[in-house]
């Protein structure tokens, strides 16, 4: 392939120019989707600015050779992910994955470029041992590099829903002698005789000790103690209403 390529080397692109595509009145390819899916409009990712020029440059290229061109109203928009090669540049890929959720398998794919050119030029598979291994190592450090980002951005999301979610949650504290209301668990429970009226809140009790773990010791008001611990998510604070002051 390698000999191939020195050969003949008017006859391939070596640059986005020299791709200018065909006319769409030859020759065009349209995606099928499946029914019942509908567009879908992915958010744009976050970059670092020495990232975001790389990728610029990148998009810059395919607009000079007419390979992308502006869209005003898209409906489908899938993000951009930059991908840093092994020699420190960056490859400008595309998150495809709801795109291809709604288009049908291909039973029958297209061979690989390497493949088609071999057979071409009439010594199929004749790479060489080294050259085949060097071929398949560069496609190893490519998708190793893809994994460890992705689980760095896994990582990052999850930092961000825990920072959101604890910002939104108050931690809940009581202390010895505090009356607090307990949760009628399981959760969601109906008793049959008040229906969606049931309550979901039975007490006040009374704490009687704190443990650790936020479990909490209750005794009812007469002084008759709870069997087991109470975990804190399950109370909540009791304050005494003007009927309960009048009686």
């Amino acid at each position: 392939m390698i000999a191939l390529l020195k050969e003949y080397p008017d006859c391939f692109a070596w640059d986005y120019t020299e791709m200018p595509g065909l006319d769409r009145s030859i020759i065009e390819h349209r995606l099928p989707l499946k029914k019942g899916f509908r567009p879908f409009q992915q958010r744009a990712r976050q970059m670092k600015a020495e990232i975001l020029e790389e990728v610029k440059k990148e998009i810059e290229k395919m607009l000079n050779a007419g390979f992308i061109r502006p869209c005003r109203y898209a409906e489908w928009i899938s993000s951009i992910v930059p991908v840093e090669k092994k020699d420190g540049r960056w490859r400008v890929a595309i998150d495809f994955r709801d795109l291809n959720r709604a288009t049908p398998k291909d039973e029958y794919p297209m061979p690989v470029a390497e493949t088609l050119i071999n057979a071409a030029a009439g010594h199929k598979n004749d790479l060489t041992t080294e050259e085949y291994a060097a071929l398949m190592s560069d496609s190893v450090e490519d998708v190793t590099e893809l994994r460890l980002w992705s689980l760095e951005k896994i990582k990052e999301n999850k930092a961000k829903v825990a920072r959101a979610y604890n910002k939104k949650v108050r931690p809940k504290e009581f202390h010895v002698g505090d009356l607090v209301w307990e949760a009628v668990l399981p959760l969601g429970t109906k008793d049959a005789a008040y229906g969606k009226w049931s309550p979901n809140w039975h007490g006040p009790y009374k704490v009687d000790q704190v443990l650790k773990g936020n479990a909490y010791m209750l005794e009812e008001l007469d002084g008759v103690k709870f069997p087991v611990a109470v975990n804190g998510q399950h109370l909540k604070k009791y304050f005494p209403s003007m009927w309960d002051d009048g009686q």
